[in-house]
């Protein structure tokens, strides 16, 4: 049986200059603080993380469980690191005081 899932995408602009700017133990706590907040998120709102990579985030919307609304969903799960509403980039505090830029694009 075939299942309709939406593939959300999402990741730090610009995080080589963040990871030349920082050492690497502040690198890895801030990439280990934006993998979790990314994880608590796309959970909260339905999503499966499938995988890190890097800076990026890739989660599926409609697998294991189902919605009728997943694609609206995944478009939502990112909204807290998007200002303003409706722009795809945002910026946020970072730990060690780095600002993360993120994007994200989803996929049906």
């Amino acid at each position: 049986m075939r299942k309709v899932v939406t593939v959300l995408f999402c990741d730090l602009v610009e995080s080589t200059p963040l990871g030349e700017r920082l050492d690497p133990e502040s690198l890895r706590r801030v990439m280990a603080r934006w993998h979790e907040a990314m994880r608590t998120v796309l959970e909260r709102h339905g999503g499966t993380v499938e995988k890190f990579v890097g800076d990026a985030v890739m989660a599926v919307f409609g697998f294991p469980l189902a919605y009728e609304d997943d694609a609206l969903r995944a478009v939502r799960a990112p909204s807290p690191f998007r200002f303003p509403a409706g722009d795809r980039t945002a910026t946020s505090s970072a730990p060690d005081g780095a600002a993360a830029t993120s994007k994200a694009g989803a996929a049906s």
